[in-house]
């Protein structure tokens, strides 16, 4: 043992070392005390006697290298009053993490920085502990997240885990900025209302739910809507589906399933497909000429967005909605409802050519998160995208009135200027689980 008297090297604001001892297994046992006892509060009419002290260790930063535990007979408190026991207050503590609140505050950053393993490793904790850290302090970090909203602003849905999952995004500049766990009018009313710039936005480019073209018209007045074409051209492919399997329900067992097996080679582009594969379209075209000729109107919903202007367009589709309405107005019912409902919106696209591509990226992602279940933890990948590839900006708060409110004291923005968040690549998200190995994906579902 090392008399340590006077020995001040820890740092803290009112521990003060009194000693320190190395163990045999490189551990550094460091010996504190209070500069000063403070009471703690247990009622409004207390009266606390001394009731002995009882011996505590708490983790702090390595020194040396050494794994550091700081151990202090902690004085406890009876209230006569209430007759509760109490211990003093140690500021320099988290007591619910058993650590010093700089080392709790220093793993939840390195935890941003690094695999929840890899600082687990480094400061020899549980993966758990390292974990809730981060939580802990990404909460407090996100508690006010306010994206700066981009001219072109997408807004996207993705079923993960089961439960579908709204996506925002930059997509001029194929930034992913959020992602939310609902898409109830209430919710979404409550997140765009404390977006910073909404009049910005010029562009919404989204899928068919009237809950997005409502919220469009309330938060983005000066944004007109595009519907997103892939959601349309999918509407194309569930109608060829709906009548592949029309016509297999007339087919005998074997046919039937010669039909099943071909469902890839039926969602080929001809334009782009192999010699191959053309001759094998051809021999199923063959076979069922009904087939080929839902085939070809696929094909020619798909065409429409080849057309040099908008104009060409119009025509486009009215041909291939009065085929569809002819001969296959049940197989092809959701794409002509589509139009119906979504004209004008769905053809904007020739005037503002913006899709949400940039989130294909996403599925892959998607696949491998449902694949392995609850080991994955989205709201955690979310975070640490957020905090460790995100960036801030100032951007007036449109809801700023007058002079500096309680809310503002402290945040050194008394102008009327809030911190918005510019979002991230989702190949952030790819590099985060690449990252993490079973072990961590093991961790993040213990709860």
């Amino acid at each position: 043992m090392a008399d340590a008297e006077g020995f001040d090297a820890l740092g803290l604001q009112n521990l003060v070392a009194v000693s320190e001892t190395i163990s045999d297994n490189g551990i550094a046992l460091v010996e504190v005390k209070s500069r000063e006892e403070i009471k703690p509060i247990c009622c409004l009419a207390q009266k606390l006697v001394k009731n002995g002290r009882k011996a505590m260790q708490f983790r702090d930063y390595p020194r040396n290298r050494y794994e550091t535990i700081l151990s202090i007979k902690r004085q406890r408190w009876k209230c006569h009053s209430c007759g509760a026991v109490v211990y003093e207050e140690l500021p320099d503590i988290d007591t619910r993490r058993e650590m010093t609140r700089r080392m709790a505050v220093s793993i939840a950053w390195d935890a941003t920085q690094h695999t929840f393993i890899d600082v687990a490793r480094m400061n020899k904790l549980p993966v758990s502990t390292v974990r809730r850290a981060f939580m802990d302090y990404a909460e407090e970090q996100l508690a006010d997240y306010r994206v700066a909203l981009p001219r072109v602003l997408g807004i996207d849905e993705k079923v993960i885990l089961g439960r579908p999952r709204l996506v925002i995004g930059d997509v001029e500049h194929k930034l992913m900025l959020d992602m939310m766990p609902s898409r109830r009018d209430a919710d979404l009313d409550g997140y765009f209302t404390k977006m910073v710039d909404r009049h910005k936005v010029e562009v919404v480019c989204q899928d068919m739910w009237k809950g997005y073209e409502k919220a469009t018209r309330k938060h983005f007045p000066n944004a007109v809507t595009v519907i997103d074409k892939f959601h349309v051209v999918r509407m194309a492919d569930h109608g060829l589906g709906n009548a592949r399997k029309r016509i297999a329900q007339t087919l005998d067992n074997k046919d039937r399933i010669l039909l099943k097996r071909r469902i890839g080679l039926l969602k080929s582009r001809w334009a782009t497909a192999s010699e191959r594969t053309q001759t094998e379209l051809e021999a199923l075209f063959s076979r069922w000429p009904e087939l080929r000729d839902a085939y070809d109107l696929k094909e020619a919903f798909y065409g429409i967005y080849n057309a040099p202007d908008r104009e060409t367009a119009e025509e486009m589709t009215d041909v291939c909605i009065n085929v569809a309405k002819q001969h296959f107005s049940v197989d092809f019912r959701e794409i002509i409802s589509a139009f119906r409902g979504w004209r004008p919106h769905i053809l904007r696209y020739f005037e503002h050519p913006y899709t949400n591509a940039y989130t294909e990226r996403l599925n892959g992602l998607i696949g491998e998160i449902n694949m392995k279940g609850k080991g994955y933890d989205l709201e955690t990948l979310r975070a640490k995208a957020l905090l460790k590839y995100s960036t801030k900006r100032l951007r007036r708060d449109p809801a700023f009135i007058g002079p500096l409110t309680k809310a503002r004291q402290g945040t050194g923005v008394g102008d009327g200027r809030v911190m918005a968040w510019r979002g991230f690549p989702i190949s952030t998200l790819e590099l985060l689980i690449q990252q993490e190995d079973e072990e961590f994906i093991s961790t993040l579902s213990e709860r």
